[in-house]
């Protein structure tokens, strides 16, 4: 409902003037008057006012059978104040508020902005369903963003169901303001990150528990166990380099994996003793997984009970099996370190090259004589 107002015009004396439906009360332009009390309007027409006339704006005071209104008919602002500092600026030609501030009048008109001090403003569209919150940054009439000060500046976007951050560096007040996307958790629950770090990483993720932190989990809830749905890629130029299959399967483009064995790393260095009989106890197995489901072995290593039954409890490491929310069930899972059997098989292999090497010196010798 617009606001209506009571034609008041100043006088140099002070007077009350009743209508019957009204009490107009005039003012001079030089004068003032203080009220005590209880200050009331009568209901009559329901249109009731306190109107401040002046030659470029009118502030109203209205009630209306809608409700109550209190603001401007002009373009000039409102404004509120505490202490003799204005603390909220409502701008007259735009409706954009301030706190703190008086709102730049360079906000795009497609917006409803409220800016929040110096560099912080709020904002929602209404030509699309956006609602951005930026620092230090603007959607200027020329349609662009523009730096309000000279520093960073970082934007926050819902739209759509997405939620996208972006930021810019450091530029100067008023000039364009270039943003990038940075993240974006997309209307499915997809999360993007953009990142142009030099010398750095992409993405970290840090646990600060003091209590039995945990790293990154990974989980296909609908997943099958294949090696055409993929766990892990890692891509470097535009090529894969690392991908972890949902079958279990770790593949990389050279078949080159290493661990650290430096020396000045290392301590209580001794040649490793006999693995021959370890290696003659190892049973080899075929066997296939039972989530496979499959109706013969297709798989082919050894089993975590049977390597400690031989004595090698050493290479069998015991996992907690747990629940979704990451609850004890009460059990465990066992593992078996093949990188280290492999070592064995390699000690077990010179061992068996010495004893061969052995017989063919005796088998010459024998055919020498």
């Amino acid at each position: 409902m617009a606001l209506t107002k009571t034609p008041i015009e100043l006088s140099s004396t002070p007077s009350i003037v009743d209508g019957g439906n009204a009490t107009a009360i005039t003012i001079g332009s030089d004068e003032s008057v203080a009220l005590s009390g209880t200050f009331t309007l009568p209901n009559a027409n329901a249109t009731n006012e306190i109107s401040f006339l002046g030659t470029e704006f009118t502030n109203v005071l209205s009630a209306t059978t809608s409700g109550f209104q209190f603001g401007t008919t002009g373009a000039g602002y409102l404004q509120f104040l505490t202490g003799n500092t204005a603390r909220m600026t409502i701008d007259g030609s735009t409706g954009n508020v301030g706190l703190g501030v008086v709102p730049t009048t360079d906000h795009n008109p497609v917006v409803e902005a409220l800016q929040i001090g110096s560099t912080a403003n709020l904002f929602g569209r209404n030509d699309a369903e956006i609602t951005t919150l930026t620092s230090n940054s603007y959607l200027s009439v020329a349609g662009y963003p523009k730096y309000i000060t000279t520093n960073e500046a970082s934007e926050y976007i819902q739209t759509s169901g997405n939620h996208i951050w972006y930021n810019a560096p450091s530029g100067t007040a008023g000039a364009t303001c270039t943003l990038t996307e940075r993240l974006r958790i997309s209307a499915q629950g997809q999360l993007t990150s953009n990142s142009s770090a030099d010398d750095d990483y992409g993405l970290e993720i840090k646990n600060n528990s003091s209590t039995r932190p945990y790293g990154l989990e990974i989980e296909l809830v609908n997943g099958t166990s294949n090696t055409t749905q993929a766990l892990i890629v890692s891509r470097s130029g535009g090529n894969n380099k690392f991908i972890v299959w949902t079958n279990g399967n770790a593949q990389n483009v050279n078949n080159s994996y290493t661990g650290l064995s430096d020396l000045k790393l290392k301590e209580n260095i001794v040649d490793s003793g006999s693995q021959w009989d370890d290696l003659k106890a190892v049973r080899v197995r075929k066997y296939s997984l039972k989530d496979a489901n499959l109706d013969a072995p297709n798989m082919l290593g050894v089993i975590a009970q049977e390597l400690e039954e031989a004595g090698m409890s050493g290479l069998v490491d015991e996992h907690p099996d747990k629940d979704d929310e990451n609850n004890d069930l009460g059990t465990v899972t066992k593992s078996v370190s093949y990188s280290i059997l492999y070592m064995k098989a390699i000690k077990a292999l010179q061992e068996a090259m010495t004893r061969i090497e052995t017989l063919e010196a005796k088998v010459q010798t024998l055919e020498n004589n």
